[in-house]
């Protein structure tokens, strides 16, 4: 989206406490078909948690959302690319724009809703998190049925972190050197 939330550092503790209170807000609904519709779940201790936890979700991704517009309405005052200041460049050196600024830009146009800009900035980072955690207990669920792959990561891992400098600081490039895990990973996602 461009933004970054600096959720792995504490950073904005209440937005990533209503992520985690939904999902399982969300598992309990599921597994209890009584609280189905929406009236009787609504008059639950468990629908009012939801409630205030979207409102939340809701609300952060609504400020996301005005910041940006705002970004670049003050960068069109000075005839600059917005999407410049979010831009994330590939490997290759090659520009690619954030996915907010693709949706505004259709905003801009008329073709979306600031709503439906939302229910979309909303589906990414929801579950965005969420697919990325499923991919990653798949990985380590595979790892551990085969001993001997784990073992060779484990070395691959070990020599990775003696060759880090005391700060402990690592820079994305430096995982390039992780040959055995990246293969590993997507060998995990081969359809069968």
């Amino acid at each position: 989206m461009g933004f970054d939330m600096k959720a792995q550092f504490g950073s904005n503790p209440e937005y990533t406490k209503a992520v985690f209170s939904m999902c399982e807000l969300i598992q309990e609904r599921q597994k209890c078909p009584w609280l189905w519709p929406d009236t009787i779940f609504n008059m639950t201790s468990s629908g009012r948690k939801h409630k205030k936890a979207l409102d939340i979700l809701h609300g952060f991704t609504n400020k996301v959302i005005n910041d940006r517009i705002e970004q670049r309405k003050e960068h069109q005052d000075t005839n600059e690319d917005a999407s410049d200041v979010t831009a994330i460049y590939s490997s290759s050196n090659r520009r690619i724009r954030a996915f907010l600024d693709l949706l505004l830009g259709e905003y801009d146009q008329g073709n979306i809703t600031k709503e439906g800009v939302r229910e979309e900035v909303d589906t990414f980072m929801f579950e965005g998190h969420d697919t990325t955690a499923a991919s990653l207990q798949w990985v380590i669920h595979l790892v551990g049925h085969h001993p001997d792959v784990q073992s060779r990561l484990q070395k691959e891992v070990d020599s990775f972190f003696e060759s880090i400098p005391v700060d402990g600081n690592i820079k994305p490039d430096q995982l390039k050197d992780l040959n055995f895990l990246e293969c590993v990973v997507k060998v995990c996602f081969i359809p069968i």
